[in-house]
């Protein structure tokens, strides 16, 4: 319980901690409407983080955090919003999630480009589903 002075007569008067709660939602709506709340500004340029790490392929995430003073989790944060995919591997339990692309597309694509990473790179998919979809075609060039 918290003690405030009533406006009106200036007699105290105890708050429960939903009706303090509830005043603070209340005056962040009215600030929000005036303009002036935007909330935390951030510490960090996550598209300057993200780019910088997909530029720099063969460095770790770690290297990269050490590179703008940040830690490994916002570095992956950065990532995953602004390239989802390179995280999903994580996902492959996730059927919902990840959105698989058309068996026979993906083996017409292989067959012309004969590479596992050029087609998942095409097709924004991993090179697993890639020679999921293809199975057993061996490819022998002379």
């Amino acid at each position: 319980m918290i003690e405030k002075h009533c406006p009106t007569c200036g007699h105290k008067v105890k708050l429960t901690p939903e009706e303090i709660k509830q005043n603070h939602r209340e005056g962040i709506e009215a600030a929000k409407a005036r303009g002036v709340f935007y909330g935390r500004h951030k510490k960090y340029n996550h598209k300057a983080i993200a780019d910088a790490h997909m530029i720099n392929k063969s460095k770790s995430t770690r290297k990269t955090a050490k590179l703008f003073g940040c830690s490994r989790s916002v570095v992956e944060d950065a990532m995953k919003k602004y390239y989802p995919h390179y995280f999903r591997r994580r996902n492959l339990g996730k059927e919902n999630e990840c959105i698989k692309p058309d068996p026979e597309a993906l083996k017409a694509s292989f067959l012309e480009t004969k590479s596992f990473t050029g087609t998942a790179k095409l097709f924004s998919c991993s090179p697993w589903l890639v020679k999921k979809a293809v199975g057993n075609i061996w490819i022998i060039e002379k």
